[in-house]
């Protein structure tokens, strides 16, 4: 196959008796094309109550990127996060690259889900 389209939702909620942290939710979408290039998207939301007791129902992030594997073991990508919330009026967003080796590949123990 040439393109796969990758769904992905992630939630998270921790709870803590000093501080409570509200709960966000990940919708992330990417296409990875020839196995070799993936690019996506990812948007971030907020709800529930923070510690001071402010009510949050707001998008909090969206991110792209993009990703590449030149060999099987080595992934090198970039990423760009823009945040949605008041905290976007002091900055700009932020760039991560990210490289990756994988010193397990020939192994057969585990597949992993990021070839399918």
């Amino acid at each position: 196959k040439v393109l796969k389209i990758r769904p992905q939702i992630q939630y998270r909620y921790i709870a803590s008796a000093v501080q409570r942290i509200p709960h966000t939710f990940d919708f992330n979408l990417s296409l990875l094309i020839y196995d070799r290039v993936n690019i996506g998207g990812q948007y971030r939301t907020s709800f529930g109550n923070k510690s001071n007791g402010i009510k949050l129902l707001n998008p909090d992030s969206f991110q792209a990127m993009i990703e590449a594997w030149p060999t099987k073991q080595l992934m090198i990508g970039y990423a760009y996060d823009y945040t949605l919330t008041k905290l976007g009026n002091y900055n700009n967003g932020s760039h991560e690259v990210i490289l990756g080796y994988d010193f397990g590949f020939n192994k057969k123990k585990v597949i992993t889900p990021r070839y399918f």
